[in-house]
């Protein structure tokens, strides 16, 4: 009777283990699938961006190498992502990714033409979309297989917005790349316009940040930087014809903010088990 108890109780030990195991895969694959996903909302931003600065210099080596690094990355984390489809929301959007990021690298990673600026936004746009509902389908899985995580919807909201700031700031150097060369039909698509819009809207986000209830001082320390490094930026964002060497600085400031932005992306991210809306 004794033996009878003892190896039912190392059963339900056995089976409470494994499964706590399985939660714990499942918890660790859900938090890299969302870090993927919204990192590849970034990437395709920064894609149009290397390409359309390589419209000033089709001899920028470093630019190639980055053009490529990125394309790289992406290919990479949607070939993982493929692999980890828990539902069909997430096969929906994956396909869909799959479709348009096809459509967006046959010009992205094919030869630099101002005349294929146009189309390149174009299918930007609809990769842009596709990559966002596909991280949003990641967030309802990992809501639904861990509900208690709602109760970190402050700091993931925090987060979120500091993912957008990452895309908005692509989005506006892409805008004023574009709008400061003479590129066919691109004029239908108001550039200046979106680019006036799109720094209001980055400014309005660090703002909300600023106010927010910080969890330390070292984040409030890291917005300042960011803030500091786009009133540095902006000096660069201003309506004139711009050469070359505007471009390079410009780029060189953007990469200093993508690295203090990444920073303080981080800090957000060190006490949540999850990147959720």
């Amino acid at each position: 009777m004794n033996t009878n108890i003892t190896s039912t109780l190392s059963l339900f030990v056995l089976l409470s283990w494994a499964m706590t195991l399985r939660a714990d895969h499942n918890r660790l694959t859900v938090n890299l699938a969302l870090k993927m996903a919204s990192e590849q909302q970034v990437l395709v931003q920064r894609i149009a961006n290397t390409y359309v600065a390589l419209c000033y210099n089709k001899r920028s080596a470093a630019l190639y190498v980055e053009r490529t690094n990125s394309i790289e990355k992406f290919d990479a984390y949607f070939s993982q992502l493929s692999m980890f489809i828990p539902n069909d929301r997430v096969k929906e959007y994956i396909q869909s990714v799959r479709g348009k990021w096809q459509a967006y690298k046959k010009i992205a990673d094919w030869t630099i033409k101002k005349e294929a600026v146009y189309d390149l936004l174009i299918k930007l746009e609809d990769l842009a979309y596709a990559t966002r509902k596909l991280h949003a389908s990641y967030q309802e899985y990992a809501y639904s297989i861990d509900p208690k995580n709602i109760s970190l919807a402050t700091t993931n909201q925090y987060i979120k917005l500091i993912t957008h700031q990452q895309i908005l700031l692509e989005r506006t150097v892409l805008y004023h790349l574009v709008d400061r060369q003479e590129i066919a039909d691109v004029e239908d698509l108001n550039i200046y316009h979106l680019l006036q819009t799109t720094k209001a809207t980055f400014l309005r986000s660090l703002f909300v940040l600023e106010k927010s209830n910080l969890p330390s001082k070292d984040i409030g320390f890291k917005i300042a930087e960011i803030k500091s490094g786009w009133n540095r930026l902006e000096k660069y964002l201003e309506p004139n014809q711009i050469s070359w060497n505007d471009v390079q600085a410009l780029l060189i400031r953007t990469a200093h903010l993508r690295e203090l932005m990444e920073e303080l992306f981080e800090s957000y991210k060190v006490d949540t088990a999850y990147m959720l809306e």
